[in-house]
């Protein structure tokens, strides 16, 4: 019985093979578990995707610089709106800086919490300011203090800002880029469509005797187990078969004596 040799090659390949697909499609898993519980989680926080209370959005104005640049990223956690504290003055900037939805427009903003308004029923209302009093927003290039606050209602409060980053924010608007988004989804599923082609035509090259039993997959394995199985009924059933016959032609040698 000749021993069947493996190629140690083929053999690595065909595990980094493996570990890039198996790697990537859990890298798909993930990345689909993400989008779901950011889609549902966005449903009921004005269209913003919520993980675990925590929220990334990127800074698009520069209404709150110099402590908060345009295009970085911040982070908002959901805290209680008894917890958040205003500025001692507008010239401190000691306040707390939350996310809110703003009704007058409908959008996203982040400002400086300067007033604290306790409502009777123990909610909390807010006041908030942009630190950059001479924002590009700001009418006539001047936010005057007392007339540019935003009205915050409490329930429209996304959170307070916690981190920012401005790599972080970067890399966020590089690969929310058209073009890197194609990359990224196109060139790991081009690989592995490739790479399926590739191994179907080698294997249908290969005779039989270039097959190891270890490079077989389970399906093949399974296929070869049902074969055996299959050859040793067919033994038995010849076996049986030669057996009763031999009994036949002992009987009829009986009965013609």
């Amino acid at each position: 019985m000749s021993a069947q040799v493996v190629n140690p090659k083929n053999k690595k390949k065909s595990l980094w093979s493996k570990i890039f697909t198996y790697g990537f499609g859990v890298l798909i898993a993930l990345l689909l578990g993400f989008q779901i519980i950011g889609t549902i989680s966005a449903q009921n926080n004005f269209g913003v995707a919520s993980f675990f209370g925590y929220q990334t959005l990127i800074v698009e104005t520069n209404s709150m610089e110099p402590a908060i640049m345009t295009n970085e990223a911040i982070v908002i956690k959901k805290v209680d709106l008894a917890t958040i504290k205003a500025s001692s003055s507008y010239e401190e900037l000691d306040g707390d800086v939350i996310t809110f939805y703003r009704r007058d427009d409908g959008r996203i903003v982040t400002h400086r919490v300067v007033e604290i308004l306790p409502q009777v029923d123990g909610s909390y209302n807010f006041r908030t300011l942009g630190d950059n009093l001479y924002a590009d927003s700001c009418p006539g290039g001047y936010c005057d203090p007392m007339m540019s606050r935003d009205y915050v209602y409490g329930e429209d409060v996304l959170g307070v800002v916690v981190g920012k980053s401005a790599f972080f924010g970067a890399v966020v608007n590089f690969m929310t880029k058209p073009f890197v988004i194609a990359i990224v989804a196109v060139v790991p599923l081009f690989y592995v469509f490739i790479s399926s082609i590739i191994d179907i035509v080698k294997n249908s090259k290969m005779k039989e005797e270039d097959f190891a039993s270890d490079e077989l997959d389970d399906f093949e394995a399974l296929k070869q187990r049902e074969k055996f199985k299959l050859l040793i009924e067919m033994e038995k059933e010849k076996l049986r078969t030669e057996l009763q016959s031999d009994k036949n032609s002992d009987k009829v040698g009986e009965h013609d004596e």
